[in-house]
């Protein structure tokens, strides 16, 4: 486990060259970083639960979060954030395998929605820090 899982010493409990992405990639907008911080912890956590309810749980969570970095930031540096993240996510051929046994197997397409919220309901999620 700990090879998938790599090298966590800080408080928030996801990689360490996880969070130095996140941290220097929003430096400047701190509710941005805030939102992200929350994304990159259900990216890390979600490979890591071997559950599928809470696989599934953290999935959408992730979404509410990102969402939020588009509305804190924008669209196109929640984009290409996500997808780097990604990429460090699945850094060595073991994480990526694991990775992609838990898209197999635990998700499904339409988990990664927000229900029926409108963006109004969206951006007061984000307002109110609930991602």
């Amino acid at each position: 486990m700990q090879v998938i899982a790599g090298t966590v010493t800080n408080p928030l409990g996801i990689r360490d060259d996880m969070l130095g992405y996140t941290l220097a990639t929003f430096k400047d907008k701190p509710r941005a970083l805030s939102a992200a911080i929350a994304y990159a912890q259900y990216d890390y956590w979600i490979p890591l639960t071997y559950n599928k309810q809470s696989t599934r749980k953290y999935y959408q969570a992730m979404g509410y979060a990102i969402w939020c970095v588009d509305y804190f930031a924008d669209f196109q540096t929640g984009l290409k954030y996500s997808r780097n993240l990604a990429k460090l996510l699945r850094d060595t051929p073991a994480r990526e395998k694991h990775e992609h046994f838990i898209e197999a197997n635990y998700l499904s397409p339409g988990i990664y929605g927000f229900g029926n919220l409108s963006d109004k309901e969206l951006a007061q999620k984000c307002e109110l820090g609930n991602y």
